[in-house]
């Protein structure tokens, strides 16, 4: 049997790459692997979602009071230790996570495994710096093979071509999640052209079509309904877009339409007081996060993604899971996720692009229903994700 280690920073329960995660793992077959997973920064929001088999291993307390936001932990702590908590961030603040992640280093001990991989990439934003796990993989873990994923643009992260090249000098693997991004990648880095490999994203199939049909619609029928799953910021996914759509449709004089939006994020609290400065309440509903997104999507006419890019968005293949058309703004990877005119449609990263292909199926119902029609000859399945996990080994 051969054992796997997945390494990853924590498990808050929200973003893609944590989904993405628990998906490969409930994909896995376990008569086959033996697999361990260390969350090196001490902290699982919802160990039910990890299957039974998987062996986990927990980081320290430093890292754990370095990483996890202080609204996370408050509740559970102790004056003393909120003391503690407060000092480590001290640390953090003043060393750098990095180096906090280079002193905890000697705390891990770890068997012999055939692949370790460290699952969630390093990111700079600014001065800030996020992951820590391909450090961890590289200097505490022997592995037959060592696999780092990359879940963004490659050149979006905040590394620079030297970064990678020291960060992936003894990984044998190292994992986009579309051809666009490997392709974005081997450009930055060629001398890693022979390691680097696609590996699309998995989903737990059945457990979204049970989730989806778990409530009754939520949609006011006699309206077109619109969904938008999506952090709320305005830098990669555009929410500031929709707005501009929905005025663009206003302007149209087509009114019967509610846009809801499922999500939350830094530029939450400017999106609504903009909705609502614009008189755009009228047509669109923010949820907040929702743990179950998915009744939304399955009885939604359309989702629309109008981001600026992604690597491999999720969320376009829930939808296609669910028999959801879709409207996606044409980044470089969307064309994997969507069949131009079978499945949904490609359009301009404008609001008027996305507004004009709404009103072409806002007006003709046959439109969509070839879409679903489209959908439902050729569904959605893990085959090709799985085919590229296993060829790691």
């Amino acid at each position: 049997m051969k054992k796997i280690i997945f390494v990853v920073p924590i498990m808050r329960g929200i973003g893609g790459i944590e989904t993405s995660l628990l998906n490969i793992l409930s994909n896995i077959d376990y008569s086959k692997y033996e697999v361990d997973l260390c969350v090196f920064a001490n902290y699982i929001a919802f160990p039910e979602k990890i299957p039974s088999q998987v062996n986990i291993i927990k980081g320290n307390k430093l890292l754990e009071y370095c990483y996890i936001p202080y609204v996370d932990l408050k509740e559970n702590l102790g004056l003393f230790e909120k003391l503690k908590m407060l000092f480590a961030k001290g640390i953090k603040k003043v060393c750098g996570f990095q180096t906090v992640i280079k002193m905890s280093l000697p705390t891990f001990r770890f068997g012999n495994y055939d692949m370790a991989i460290s699952y969630a990439n390093d990111a700079f934003f600014g001065k800030v710096f996020a992951g820590g796990g391909n450090e961890i993989v590289d200097k505490c873990i022997l592995a037959e093979k060592k696999v780092g994923w990359i879940h963004n643009e490659p050149n979006r992260c905040g590394c620079s071509k030297e970064y990678f090249l020291k960060t992936y000098e003894n990984f044998d693997h190292v994992v986009n999640v579309s051809f666009a991004c490997k392709e974005m990648f081997d450009a930055m880095v060629p001398e890693f052209i022979d390691k680097s490999v696609v590996v699309y994203n998995m989903f737990h199939i059945e457990g979204i079509k049970k989730k989806a049909k778990s409530v009754t619609n939520p949609y006011n029928t006699n309206v077109f309904n619109i969904v938008t799953v999506s952090r709320i910021e305005n830098n990669q996914k555009r929410v500031d877009r929709i707005l501009d759509t929905c005025e663009y449709l206003l302007s149209k004089s087509f009114e019967e339409f509610k846009w809801t939006i499922i999500g939350d994020g830094p530029d939450s609290e400017y999106i609504i007081k903009e909705a609502e400065s614009r008189g755009l309440k009228r047509c669109i509903t923010f949820t907040g996060k929702m743990s179950n997104p998915y009744p939304y999507i399955l009885n939604a006419d359309v989702m629309v993604q109008a981001s600026d890019y992604e690597a491999y968005s999720m969320v376009l293949q829930e939808s296609i899971i669910l028999n959801t058309p879709l409207i996606v703004t044409n980044y470089p990877s969307a064309n994997e996720a969507v069949d131009n005119n079978y499945n949904g449609f490609l359009v301009d990263l404008s609001y008027a692009a996305i507004g004009d292909k709404l009103i072409e199926m806002i007006e003709d119902a046959d439109k969509l229903k070839l879409l679903r029609g489209n959908i439902t000859k050729k569904p959605f399945t893990n085959s090709k994700a799985l085919s590229q996990f296993y060829s790691l080994l």
